[in-house]
């Protein structure tokens, strides 16, 4: 699919989602989903509220397209890795991504975090895929650079893991008794808990360092505990 291709209603409907969601972002570099007014993001895109509210009925779905369209490039990225770099590379590779995202952007992984607590019920349904945001038109457009990008299907971080931790288990890296459901939550506990714990979403200069050593402990620590079990329950 080319865009000369697409409809040109279809293509100003995604020019205008996309510039929406990146005059919000924006605007979330300096300040917090709550302080920024809908009109604020309007005048910035010169639309009216209406238009705005057509697009995302919600100001905080803002949060969420902006997650859709990061797990796209993330499985895009995927989908071009070599094979011996997934699994467990690719993880530690995406929490890499995610250091630097944070670094950059502090207030909005500050909304991602919050989201977890506050909608936990949405972000599950986006993690089992119940929830369309983005249309192949959208992707298209926001990555012109990534052949094949209007196939790879939406998803979140959580996705990204669980798919890379199937191919670790296949490949071995990780016994074949792994839950994946269980590693899943450690996972998550270490990307989202360890720039809490750091200078409250402010300082982030040692977070790729610290997300390498708990990602150490976390695979030594899952390693021995599954084998050790694997060994106890052989004959």
């Amino acid at each position: 699919m080319v865009i000369k291709d697409i409809p040109l209603r279809e293509r100003k409907q995604s020019k205008t989602r996309l510039a929406i969601h990146d005059a919000s972002m924006r605007l979330l570099k300096k300040k917090h989903l709550a302080q920024i007014k809908v009109e604020e993001i309007c005048e910035e895109v010169e639309i009216s509220r209406g238009t705005f509210f057509s697009y995302f009925p919600r100001k905080i779905d803002l949060l969420y397209y902006t997650i859709r369209l990061w797990s796209i490039e993330g499985g895009w990225l995927l989908s071009k890795t070599p094979e011996n770099e997934r699994g467990i590379a690719f993880i530690e590779y995406m929490f890499k991504w995610c250091g630097r995202s944070m670094k950059e952007n502090p207030i909005i992984w500050a909304e991602f975090m919050a989201l977890r607590v506050f909608e936990p019920r949405t972000i599950h349904n986006l993690n089992i895929n119940n929830v369309s945001m983005v249309t192949q038109t959208d992707k298209l457009l926001r990555f012109p650079d990534k052949p094949g990008i209007e196939d790879i299907p939406e998803g979140t971080v959580v996705t990204l893991f669980r798919e890379n931790l199937e191919m670790a288990i296949e490949r071995k890296e990780l016994p074949g008794n792994t839950d994946i459901d269980t590693v899943l939550i450690s996972l998550t506990s270490i990307l989202y808990g360890v720039p809490t714990m750091m200078s409250g979403y402010t300082n982030y200069e040692k977070l790729l360092e610290e997300y390498e050593r708990q990602l150490n402990i976390f695979w030594t620590g899952l390693k021995t505990t599954r084998m050790e079990q694997t060994d106890n329950a052989a004959p």
